[in-house]
């Protein structure tokens, strides 16, 4: 039998879907709903989203292109100072946690955003890079296949 657990997703309401790797299964609460899903991946305003080539059991009948997202975000002062601290001290430095989490999930809407311009339903093959593009600014950017499934 295998192993189960549950995800909360609460915090992020891009993500309604969510599952992971090979001996585990992954169930997501989302409000009082459990959701079985045998495949990682997102949905997201009503697109799939997901890191393979392809969603087994749907044909690709069109690919429409790049989709794309990004953000920029600079650290706030205030938080850089917390931050100095808990470097002394040593442990995760949750104010810069929180804002990546913050920018990938920015990133992400504005990628599904793109790809419902193009009338997709599916983006497959995303993917996420954070570049330093300036002293204190990051950059995440997410892209993907926008593509129409059968």
């Amino acid at each position: 039998m295998l192993e189960q657990s549950t995800i909360d997703i609460g915090r992020y309401p891009c993500i309604q879907a969510f599952v992971a790797t090979f001996n585990n299964v992954h169930k997501v609460r989302h409000a009082t709903n459990y959701i079985p899903i045998p495949l990682v991946y997102y949905e997201c305003m009503n697109i799939l989203i997901t890191t393979t080539e392809y969603i087994p059991h749907r044909d690709i009948t069109e690919v429409l292109g790049i989709a794309r997202g990004s953000t920029v975000r600079a650290r706030h002062i205030g938080k850089d100072i917390t931050a100095v601290f808990r470097n002394i001290v040593g442990g995760e430095v949750v104010e810069y946690t929180k804002l990546q989490a913050d920018s990938r999930e920015q990133a992400l809407q504005r990628m599904t955003e793109d790809a419902e311009k193009m009338g997709a339903d599916a983006v497959v093959s995303m993917r996420m890079t954070t570049s330093m593009i300036a002293a204190g600014c990051a950059e995440i950017s997410v892209y993907g296949t926008a593509v129409k499934l059968a």
